[in-house]
């Protein structure tokens, strides 16, 4: 079985139940995708800070699943 991860970004509602620090971070769910697309894993949520590239990160765990997925072979 493949998988892939995908970060959808969440709508944060109220910024003022984040501590400070966390003031204008954005907030990403992780999906773990199997092939078919269908959720097959626990999901997680991250914050990220402000001018962070959410597509790199995604892209970096990719790459990192494929290299891991053609080394078990």
């Amino acid at each position: 079985m493949n998988i892939d991860v995908s970060l959808v970004e969440e709508m944060i509602l109220n910024y003022a139940a984040l501590p400070p620090e966390f003031d204008e971070w954005r907030r990403y769910r992780i999906e773990y995708l199997s092939d078919e697309r269908a959720y097959q894993f626990h999901e997680e949520t991250i914050y990220l800070p402000p001018g962070f590239d959410a597509y790199k990160l995604e892209n970096y765990l990719n790459r990192g699943i494929r290299k891991n997925r053609k080394g078990a072979r």
